[in-house]
């Protein structure tokens, strides 16, 4: 009698055949989406006997599904233009997290939730490694991405100061110029530094640096031979306050402070008394100079970069400023010049910087998330991990695009993307499903045939069986 057994298991067969397919286009639009495919093994052999070679004569038991294997080829690569959303050129695996359970996937269509996590879209945590200080350490361990909108871009203090001016050579002795520079403290708060000249002679000129005298905790106590400026305000210790009103060098010793509101001449410069209350919008010295220019408008004195010009305190409790005035370039060009042109800045820069608040971020093709900040700075946020298997057929499918390791996949190899086979990285865009419909509907129609023709044993063998029993004498 015929074993219905054999046909059963073909349309156990077929019908997981048609599972795996009509699975594969139920994800044909699901984001990093692996298609599967279903394989098929004979099951064992009965020998009956043997032919008169003695070859065996054997009938067989049927089939079974011997595996289903995961096409792991790469997607189409889909631009987004949403930042959270990455995708895998090549192999490799993201690495996520939720409850401290570890997981593997394709899908890039990542967000940030509420606690500023990287996360999926199931709220498992993408891992990385995290920037310390704007860089990634090296052995930094694995942990949680985080890009919280409330990241703050710590401030720098100005160090360092550069100014591209040039001083009219024709201007008569006497004349003033002065040009604004914004520098920062250590709290990050900006103050406008004056930088003022006036001509003392031919190719020569004084200088005077001022910052806003309400930026300071108090005036400065007056100074022998310095050049100041109009505005500047002196504290000389008699309670009274006293404001250049005429541009000039101090004299060599201390004048006699009036304190009943008239002017005293002190060397070149001209003072007001103001009484005892401080006056707004006036500026105190913070250092002063001379500058000499050869007869081709070169630098010439100082001949070098003026180094550790520091303020008074500052009102604001931050560090008094500290920094440097970098009168030549790294060629050794003075960036002061003195030709028959109008005096003017071409270019003032400085190396300090506000605080600022994370505004938006990009991922690099080596997972590298770079932040941008509302100061006008970038840094380096982090950077996502990727991991690779030593047999990617071992891994076991979880559902939301998740894989899990198993001792048939052997242990994950987390490295960063680009290096160690694993693929780069496509910011601002999603791995779509590898999945190709019309392959798919092939195979489902080889499927169907293959369920239809087990179906038709059936039929004949259930046939055969009626006849057999018919046999019987009435």
């Amino acid at each position: 009698m015929p074993l219905f057994s054999i046909p059963l298991s073909g349309l156990n067969a077929a019908s997981t055949a048609m599972s795996t397919i009509a699975n594969n286009l139920a994800n044909l639009n699901t984001v990093g989406y692996k298609g599967s495919q279903t394989q098929f093994s004979d099951l064992f052999y009965q020998t009956v006997g043997t032919n008169g070679a003695g070859d065996p004569v054997q009938v067989g038991a049927g089939t079974r599904v011997s595996s289903t294997t995961t096409n792991l080829t790469s997607g189409s690569i889909e631009s987004t233009g949403v930042a959270s959303d990455v995708a895998i050129m090549g192999d490799g695996f993201f690495v996520v997290q939720k409850n401290e359970i570890t997981r593997y996937s394709r899908a890039g269509n990542f967000t940030v939730d509420p606690q500023g996590n990287f996360s999926t879209q199931d709220g498992s945590h993408v891992m990385g490694y995290a920037a310390v200080n704007g860089a990634i350490p090296s052995g930094a361990p694995l942990t949680a991405l985080r890009l919280d909108k409330g990241q703050i871009n710590p401030p720098n203090a100005t160090g360092d100061i550069q100014l591209r001016t040039n001083l009219d050579a024709g201007s008569s002795v006497g004349t003033p110029y002065a040009t604004p520079v914004t520098v920062y403290d250590s709290l990050g708060a900006p103050h406008v530094l004056s930088f003022n000249f006036q001509k003392t002679g031919a190719n020569a000129w004084s200088y005077n640096i001022s910052a806003p005298t309400s930026d300071l905790t108090a005036p400065s106590d007056w100074a022998a031979s310095e050049p100041y400026a109009v505005g500047n305000l002196v504290a000389p210790g008699n309670g009274h306050y006293y404001q250049c009103i005429t541009a000039g060098t101090s004299g060599a010793s201390a004048p006699t402070w009036p304190t009943d509101g008239s002017t005293i001449t002190d060397g070149g410069a001209t003072w007001q008394d103001m009484g005892t209350t401080l006056p707004a919008n006036t500026s105190t010295l913070i250092t002063g100079g001379s500058l000499a220019f050869d007869s081709s408008g070169k630098l010439t004195s100082p001949s070098g970069d003026l180094k550790g010009i520091k303020s008074g305190a500052l009102a604001d409790g931050a560090l008094p400023l500290d920094f440097t005035w970098s009168l030549y370039d790294t060629a050794g060009a003075g960036l002061l010049t003195q030709v028959a042109a109008a005096s003017t800045t071409s270019s003032a820069q400085q190396d300090g910087y506000g605080s600022g608040s994370l505004t938006k971020y990009t991922v690099g093709s080596d997972g590298m998330i770079m932040g941008s900040f509302s100061n006008g700075r970038t840094a380096v946020l982090g950077q996502i991990a990727l991991a690779n298997f030593p047999n990617l057929q071992g891994l076991e499918r979880d559902g939301d695009n998740d894989y899990s390791a198993t001792l048939a996949s052997g242990a994950a190899v987390v490295g960063t993307p680009g290096s160690g086979g694993r693929g780069a990285l496509s910011g601002g865009s999603l791995e779509l499903s590898n999945v190709d419909i019309a392959q798919e509907f092939s195979a489902l129609i080889i499927a169907q045939r293959g369920y239809e023709a087990n179906a038709r044993t059936i039929t004949t063998f259930d046939q055969i069986m009626q006849d057999t029993i018919n046999l019987k004498p009435a």
